[in-house]
């Protein structure tokens, strides 16, 4: 059992999570930071939007982010390039 979990079972602590979805992705945020202690509801937003932007460039300097095989032109180009994948352009 982690801290957190020892934590969460003695004092029943909850992350409220927000559900975000488009036609692409779905994420679900889990918030860890109290926002409810700016009472001003347009610098509550502003608060949450910078540390979700911060969020998002921390996520894009990681190994996983710059792989250039996870970005989507390497994919195109490699895909490509395996046999019979003009096939679909050729038979249309």
């Amino acid at each position: 059992m982690t801290y957190k979990e020892d934590l969460s079972d003695e004092f029943d602590l909850e992350y409220p999570e927000i559900e975000l979805e488009t036609d692409d992705l779905k994420l679900i945020i889990t918030l860890k930071k109290d926002y409810s202690k700016e009472k001003n509801l347009k610098l509550r937003k502003k608060q949450f939007f910078n540390d979700l932007e911060s969020f998002i460039e921390e996520f894009r300097e990681t190994p996983e982010s710059n792989d250039e095989s996870a970005k989507p032109d390497a994919q195109l180009n490699a895909n490509s390039s395996l046999p019979g994948a003009d096939d679909d352009l050729v038979n249309a």
